[in-house]
């Protein structure tokens, strides 16, 4: 997808948390307009306890739903596996 008329970039932070029976469960996702602040709000959360944070960008035409692959820019201490 090319940048064009809608086009956005989001920036998703997604903290990973112990659930019951300690497998690894998804805490609260947080979005950002920018890159560096995603990336200093993951830092701060698992300095916090998360016990892994994924960023991810996701880019696309959010009125038409029609979104890229998402991309994991970083990832901190223990979170599920990514293709």
């Amino acid at each position: 997808m090319t940048d064009g008329p809608g086009h956005q970039t989001r920036y998703i932070v997604q903290p990973y948390i112990r659930a019951a029976r300690g497998r690894l469960a998804n805490g609260q996702a947080e979005m950002f307009e920018t890159e560096d602040r995603a990336r200093r709000r993951a830092s701060v959360a698992f300095a916090g306890g998360a016990l892994g944070v994924h960023v991810i960008r996701q880019s696309g035409v959010a009125e038409l739903g029609d979104y890229d692959e998402p991309v994991v820019l970083m990832s901190l201490g223990e979170v599920p596996a990514t293709d």
